[in-house]
């Protein structure tokens, strides 16, 4: 997510509920993510992690990647995300990402990365602190 252009001047905490709570798993195009220029290349079930203002706020698990034929304005596709897999917990930095993938993780320099190997999740889902509960 590009904090400075699609979301200008919210706060972690505002992000979390209108966009992860409200708007993403909302109908009518319920679980989609516009992207601009690039997506994930991921299969699906993919647990993907959301970053923003350097810190790791949300996860959702990956449905499906549309890429757009010709742009839609801004847009080159979106990425489908199953709503009920939309997860917000307490921001964690740089330093409790390492903590679980020392060999790959060295910061938030890309807005995209491979965390291997991925039964490691489970550790980061340890260090989760839900402030939300699973969407039902």
């Amino acid at each position: 997510m590009d904090s400075r252009e699609e979301f200008p001047e919210w706060s972690i905490e505002r992000l979390q509920v209108q966009f992860f709570l409200g708007q993403l798993p909302s109908a009518p195009d319920a679980g989609r993510y516009r992207f601009r220029a690039r997506s994930l290349d991921a299969p699906s079930g993919t647990v993907v992690l959301f970053q923003f203002d350097r810190r790791v706020v949300a996860s959702a698990v990956l449905a499906w990647i549309e890429r757009y034929a010709q742009p839609d304005g801004l847009y080159g596709g979106a990425m489908w995300f199953e709503p009920k897999s939309i997860r917000i917990f307490e921001p964690m930095a740089a330093e409790e990402i390492q903590r679980v993938w020392p060999e790959t993780f060295s910061g938030f320099t890309n807005a995209m990365w491979q965390l291997d190997p991925p039964d490691r999740y489970y550790g980061f889902e340890r260090l989760q602190r839900k402030i939300a509960a699973p969407l039902t």
